[in-house]
């Protein structure tokens, strides 16, 4: 990370008023970030988002920001930044159906720290907000794969939120549900999402070795599932696989709302 420095400072100047200066300072963020300088990092993930000159740019580039302070265990401070953007979106002159789709991305984003969190009331209201903005889209577009695609969505996010809070029977009646629609998919990903979460459920209830076998027929490269995976090796006594689970997720420096959730824990784990 030191050695990158230099060089990401050259690239910043090599591109002064240039389109790619955001671009520049956005990466030049990430290696402060991951060594540590957060709030660095977040100085040049705010100047790059100030650079953008496009809604999407700014929209995404935000998003940076926010994992920032979830790397950081700070919730509070991501959904301070959520509720910023939500503000401003009204103003970046979007259509109404991206409107409702960035909408109905902030609620998401905000329930997932809710959640995490343990801050049950909200984590419901913004689970709320998001189904909502997504039917609302799905009304205007008027297409059957979104439209099912929207409704497998609220059973999934349910779900997770329900397994968060310790509703487990609550949740497996929306993976019931959840499992009904996508098993009728010819897509070899479809039941991914419902085996990662049932695999969740599992590990909570104490079903250590359930838990193991769904999380194996689930998306072997799903960071966050595979922390819980991790939990369900160790508590079969598959310590060696346990471990190298762990360390895979640790070691990863990429910017992403799931490694942002789960590198700290896994760490804390080793």
């Amino acid at each position: 990370f030191e050695k990158a420095k230099p060089l990401y400072e050259k690239s910043i100047e090599k591109r002064k008023g240039l389109s790619s200066e955001s671009t520049a300072y956005l990466v030049s963020g990430h290696n402060f970030m991951f060594s540590g300088d957060l709030k660095t990092a977040r100085e040049r993930y705010t100047k790059a988002i100030e650079l953008t000159k496009t809604a999407d740019s700014w929209f995404f580039l935000n998003l940076y920001l926010t994992y920032s302070y979830i790397f950081d265990n700070d919730y509070l401070g991501a959904i301070d930044n959520i509720s910023n953007v939500e503000r401003q979106l009204g103003e970046k002159g979007l259509d109404e159906i991206t409107f409702l789709q960035r909408k109905g991305q902030a609620s998401w984003q905000k329930m997932i720290c809710y959640a995490h969190n343990q801050m049950e009331e909200d984590a419901y209201l913004a689970l709320g907000q998001r189904v909502k903005f997504n039917k609302k889209r799905a009304e205007l577009l008027k297409d059957a794969n979104v439209t099912r695609g929207v409704k497998s969505d609220e059973q999934f996010q349910t779900a997770w939120v329900n397994i968060l809070f310790g509703k487990y029977e609550d949740a497996k009646k929306n993976l019931t549900k959840l499992k009904e629609m996508q098993e009728k998919r010819n897509d070899p990903t479809a039941m991914y999402g419902y085996y990662g979460l049932m695999g969740m459920t599992h590990l909570m209830e104490g079903n250590y070795q359930d838990a193991v076998n769904n999380f194996n027929k689930g998306n072997e490269n799903n960071i966050y599932f595979n922390y819980f995976k991790g939990l369900s090796l160790r508590a079969v006594d598959q310590e060696e696989q346990a471990i190298k689970t762990f360390q895979d997720i640790a070691r990863i420096n990429f910017s992403n709302w799931n490694i942002a959730i789960v590198k700290r824990l896994a760490k804390n784990q080793l």
